[in-house]
């Protein structure tokens, strides 16, 4: 999260590299490498709401960048930030730990000490899921996989969820439920208060899941995490990732809520079609009306 300036471009190869020596796997974006169609603010949004971090730099307060630090905080993500030497942090967030940086001397002062703080903050949110043990094998009995779009408004999930989810529950199967989003965070609340007790959230890589889930999983210890990248299961070529083709080979049936505007849902509903793959689509409207 920073300016979109030509000036901070130096800033941002330093925020990357920094990023790739800690972890190779992991991606960065800055909201104006989005090419595609859409709203920019939804698009903001839903990166924000997808990340396992954030970087956010607070040089000068860009109002920008501040409204997308508190809503990351909102959400409960990690947050490193960073500022510029010359630049007076803003007051609203001094309490912040910021990596304070020269712009003559990026190497030194950012991104070696930036790869320092990334290792340490994800060592700690990976430590929090050290005890949750994760699904190795395919399951023993049927199973029911549940994703959907990120952003869709939770009441007219959950009344969603309850009316396709109820002929199923408490007859024994076992269940596959998304690491980020509403439609994810509103199925694992359902199956809980549905006393399943055969559950596993599925991410797209160990630090793929948002913090509600992580929480969930943390005070009910009869909920695995499943590391998709970490699994055996088939190379298929032009599926939408990983964690889909973990949910269309183990699942007997997926469960799809689609607010009727997400991308990466309307993609993943198009090749459970073309894969012949036996799904349910749950529409929810983005509002009540």
């Amino acid at each position: 999260m920073m300016p979109f300036a030509s000036d901070f471009d130096d800033v941002y190869s330093a925020v990357k590299e920094a990023v790739v020596s800690v972890d190779e796997s992991m991606a960065v974006t800055r909201l104006d490498e989005i090419r595609a169609a859409g709203s920019i603010t939804e698009d903001r949004i839903e990166q924000i709401r997808g990340s396992t971090l954030c970087i956010a730099d607070v040089t000068d307060a860009n109002p920008n960048v501040m409204l997308e630090v508190g809503f990351a905080a909102a959400l409960g993500k990690p947050i490193v930030a960073i500022n510029q030497q010359s630049s007076k942090l803003p007051f609203d967030i001094k309490d912040v730990r910021t990596l304070m940086y020269d712009r003559a001397s990026l190497s030194k002062s950012l991104r070696d000490p930036l790869v320092a703080v990334l290792r340490a903050t994800l060592e700690r949110y990976i430590g929090r899921r050290s005890n949750l043990t994760a699904e190795q094998q395919q399951p023993r009995f049927r199973a029911i996989a549940i994703t959907g779009s990120m952003e869709s408004p939770t009441g007219r999930v959950s009344e969603r969820l309850e009316r396709v989810l109820g002929p199923y529950v408490g007859r024994g199967y076992h269940w596959y439920v998304g690491s980020v989003g509403d439609t994810d965070e509103a199925a694992l609340q359902y199956l809980i208060e549905a006393k399943e007790i055969s559950i596993a959230v599925v991410g797209y890589s160990s630090y793929d899941i948002s913090e509600r889930q992580l929480n969930l999983l943390e005070n009910n210890k009869f909920i695995s995490f499943v590391d998709a990248s970490r699994e055996q299961i088939p190379a298929v070529p032009g599926a939408p990732s990983t964690r889909d083709v973990l949910f269309a080979s183990r699942a007997d049936l997926l469960v799809v809520m689609w607010n009727g505007t997400s991308e990466g849902t309307r993609n993943l509903l198009s090749w459970l079609s073309d894969q012949r793959k036996d799904h349910v689509l749950g529409f929810v409207p983005p509002t009540f009306d």
